[in-house]
């Protein structure tokens, strides 16, 4: 029992747990479905069950068999199967009992997420924990998709293995989830969600993302993105939350180490690994050296020497079939232009491992300035670049009479692109 305790603890917080009934044998199982900041827990107890205490996060009780009791700030409400789950909320004092077996089905949104879900949903920041009422429906209206939707999930993540248990789908689950709770059940701030929408929060990470990678190795400021966007650093912040789990500045600290590291697999002899940090927005070398280390598994400098020694190799021996070009180079090279530098780099790394000269371009005009020079090779470019599209730098190419094969890349799946990019 007093395992069972501090388990309960570390999942809902400060709660204590207690046997219903004498001379009961306890046993409590939980399997988990872990959505990142959301979990969802299918359970079972094989006798009666009371937890008082205050959850750290936002819970909704359900249950698929057994009938449950919950109490929370001088309301109560019946947790039955099919037809009503309850919601607490952060910092309330809180009761759940059952009076014998039953197999609840839990529902933990943590509360910082939650709340900036709601932000950017509405563009307002949100001050401290929302209050939900406790009693929820689930015969009938919004409580009825939410219910269904986890019911859903802990019946089919199993079954559906790694395709639906991969990390990038189960947060897109755990965001759609978190949002039809705000949708479907009241609470205090749901006047908030009545409001015209402000400028789709995707739209604004998306603006944002491309700045940041754009002027990675410059000085950004919190002026700088509020500008750019329009909106307060508050609401960018729970955008950048809601949609990537995490903050525009660690963002940005991830770029520039991936900048870094793609600057080191390209670095020329006399590049120092001190130059490419701060070349890549970083002051502290030693501070760069730290994180830099702890994100690849590697020192830069083992990362350049790497570099070096893949660049000075000779390509291995293979069929000559060169690119015509007007200027009729020897030396072939692999162009990579993409927005994403994280992208760039592990591209760039694999090619030049295998032993392909590579140039790695973030734009289409940086590309386009340089391909006046090129010789054989091909490229491989993001159809959906910012400045010039992918599409178009082709068409510049075959204007100047640069005949090298154009392979194009995209992260989305646009039919009338694919079929023009043909």
């Amino acid at each position: 029992m007093e395992k069972a305790r501090l388990l309960l603890a570390t999942i809902y917080g400060d709660l204590t747990a207690d046997v219903v009934g004498r001379g009961h044998r306890f046993e409590w199982r939980a399997t988990p479905v872990d959505m990142g900041s959301v979990s969802l827990f299918s359970g079972a107890i094989a006798s009666g069950m009371f937890l008082r205490g205050v959850t750290s996060g936002y819970t909704v009780s359900m249950a698929t068999v057994g009938s449950v009791r919950a109490a929370s700030s001088g309301n109560a409400a019946e947790i039955a199967p099919g037809r009503s789950a309850a919601v607490f909320s952060p910092g309330a004092r809180s009761e759940w009992s059952a009076e014998g077996p039953a197999r609840p089905l839990t529902l933990l949104v943590e509360a910082r997420y939650l709340e900036a879900q709601l932000e950017a949903l509405t563009g307002v920041p949100i001050r401290g924990p929302l209050a939900f009422s406790l009693s929820m429906p689930t015969t009938d209206g919004p409580g009825t998709f939410l219910a269904r939707l986890c019911r859903f999930l802990s019946t089919e993540t199993e079954r559906a293995g790694r395709a639906l248990g991969h990390p990038v789908v189960m947060a897109s689950l755990g965001e759609a989830v978190a949002r039809a709770l705000l949708f479907g059940q009241p609470h205090d701030h749901a006047h908030l969600l009545d409001k015209a929408a402000p400028p789709s929060s995707r739209s604004v990470v998306r603006l944002v993302e491309e700045y940041l990678d754009a002027h990675a190795g410059g000085p950004i400021g919190t002026t700088d993105l509020t500008t750019l966007a329009g909106a307060s650093m508050a609401s960018i912040d729970g955008a950048f939350f809601a949609h990537r789990g995490t903050t525009p500045w660690d963002f940005l600290r991830k770029r520039r180490l991936l900048l870094a590291r793609e600057r080191l697999l390209l670095a020329e002899p006399g590049e120092t690994a001190a130059s490419v940090a701060h070349a890549s927005g970083f002051l502290r070398v030693e501070r760069f050296g730290a994180a830099y280390a702890a994100e690849f598994g590697e020192t830069p400098a083992e990362t350049r020497r790497r570099g070096l020694v893949a660049t000075s190799a000779p390509p291995s021996p293979r069929p000559s079939a060169r690119s015509p070009s007007p200027r009729g180079a020897e030396a072939a090279t692999i162009f990579l232009v993409h927005r994403d530098p994280s992208w760039r780099g592990a591209a760039a790394g694999l090619l030049q491992e295998a032993g392909h000269a590579v140039q790695a371009f973030a734009s289409s005009l940086a590309f386009l300035e340089a391909a006046r020079a090129v010789g054989a090779g091909c490229v491989v470019i993001d159809v959906q670049l910012p400045d010039v599209n992918g599409l178009e730098v082709r068409a510049l190419l075959r204007e100047e009479g640069c005949a090298l094969p154009v392979v194009f890349t995209s992260d989305d799946g646009d039919v009338t692109v694919a079929v023009e990019a043909m």
